[in-house]
């Protein structure tokens, strides 16, 4: 080759009509030579593609995939966790659908000897195709020096495990996304509704316990909740270990809620009663045959492994909640998965664990 590109050379060029081998040593020739890059026409040159991939699409209001996204999709080495991300923005992007086919499309032809250059779209978004075509180039290895080789601006949100995580802590939260679903847990069977024993007169009135009922609870400190009684002048809770031996009782009360004082606890179970007082008798329910209202606080060890996965970051609210739910502490588990990004939440495999 010549000390520098002729102009019929660089025509071929800007127009792409060489061979692949022979716009491969051009693009080696004008990585090393300022004078030949300066030749080229404004508004097809290599700096009108730097100053294109500038532009921060954000202005737009659009949100695309990054330039090194579609290069991994193309060459199908995305990463697991970030594929759901990348394929659900490719279902409803036809601008990064149509880059992808193209870019797909020159690659292909430039892998085949003597194969004619493939003609590529006019791309809707603000940066010229020259860059398409010389980014395939990239991609085998004809790098253009002092260029940018990512584009900048906004990227779609995708998830990505941390890598410090525990090999358990890992696998969790990689199975909830794979199955799309958040982990479940049978009932235990003294939680269930069996119908059994409580203490205190039967009652006949509409009037029964509500939370914590039948469940697994995080806090170690739960709040009660019940119907309330027409006419009623107190009610009292009382709360029972898994021997009906009392281990807390209110005060008299006027509300329908109360909270204990102190801690209960946890991994342990527990029955709880409501005790009425109205027209000068006393009325408990649950009562025969009624099941017992019966809850289980969350184990230690599991609170902890909650707690730290909180203090993770946002990712951390995913692995939070399916440990919950796997726990089969449900609402909480939901109210994490509220706690993450708007951006992480709008993604279709985080949708899906909602519903």
């Amino acid at each position: 080759m010549s000390d520098h590109l002729s102009a019929d050379d660089l025509r071929q060029y800007k127009q792409r009509n060489a061979t692949p081998a022979v716009l491969l040593s051009w693009d080696d020739h004008l990585s090393a030579c300022d004078a030949c890059r300066s030749r080229l026409a404004p508004g097809n040159s290599l700096t009108a593609w730097a100053s294109g991939l500038a532009i921060n699409e954000s202005e737009s209001g659009d949100e695309h995939l990054a330039y090194e996204q579609l290069v991994a999709r193309a060459e199908n080495r995305v990463a697991d966790a970030d594929r759901f991300a990348i394929e659900s923005h490719l279902k409803r992007c036809s601008s990064c659908a149509e880059e992808l086919a193209d870019l797909n499309h020159f690659r292909a032809a430039i892998a085949q000897p003597g194969a004619v250059q493939p003609k590529v779209k006019q791309s809707a978004r603000p940066w010229p195709w020259l860059a398409v075509a010389a980014a395939a180039m990239l991609i085998i290895g004809a790098a253009i020096v002092g260029l940018p080789r990512v584009r900048r601006g906004p990227t779609v949100a995708v998830l990505t495990i941390p890598a410090d995580w525990s090999a358990a802590d890992r696998a969790l939260v990689e199975e909830t996304l794979r199955s799309g679903k958040l982990p479940s847990t049978p009932l235990p069977a003294d939680l269930s509704s069996q119908k059994g024993k409580l203490l205190g007169p039967s009652a006949a009135d509409p009037f029964a316990p509500l939370a914590p009922l039948g469940a697994v609870v995080e806090s170690d400190r739960p709040e009660f909740r019940w119907q309330p009684l027409d006419h009623v002048s107190s009610y009292r809770v009382e709360v029972y270990d898994s021997g009906f031996h009392p281990v807390l009782r209110s005060p008299a009360l006027t509300e329908t809620t109360w909270m204990p004082p102190q801690p209960l606890m946890r991994g342990e179970l527990y029955r709880w009663q409501i005790v009425a007082d109205k027209d000068k008798r006393t009325i408990t329910v649950p009562s025969p045959p009624a099941p017992a209202a019966a809850f289980r606080i969350l184990d230690g060890p599991t609170e902890a492994r909650v707690a730290h996965a909180r203090a993770a970051g946002s990712m951390g609210h995913l692995l939070a909640a399916a440990l919950l739910a796997q726990a089969g502490v449900v609402p909480e588990s939901l109210k994490e998965l509220d706690a993450l990004p708007a951006e992480t939440r709008g993604l279709p495999q985080i949708e899906k664990l909602t519903h």
